[in-house]
């Protein structure tokens, strides 16, 4: 995350979270979304337990930026830096 890549159409998107705090049951992760300008959720995925591993295929002629929110059974508690499409 925080990189740079080159405008296209279609971005292929992979993504591994996960928590160590197994013991912590409000640190099951339990969605993942990708977000784009203006907040707009163009995927999300509805996940359960504390590993991960997505990979996603978002289409876009206008977006600037794509970053992941990961949300808990506690809440949204973690955030990516976005990863910035060169338009």
């Amino acid at each position: 995350m925080g990189s740079v890549v080159s405008p296209a159409a279609r971005y292929a998107v992979s993504a591994a979270v996960g928590d160590p705090d197994t013991l912590v049951p409000a640190d099951r992760i339990t969605g993942l979304e990708l977000v784009s300008d203006g907040g707009t959720v163009v995927a999300s995925r509805s996940v359960s337990g504390h590993n991960a591993i997505w990979v996603a295929t978002v289409s876009s002629t206008t977006a600037r930026y794509l970053w992941l929110r990961v949300t808990t059974a506690g809440g949204v508690t973690a955030w990516t830096a976005p990863v910035w499409i060169g338009r």
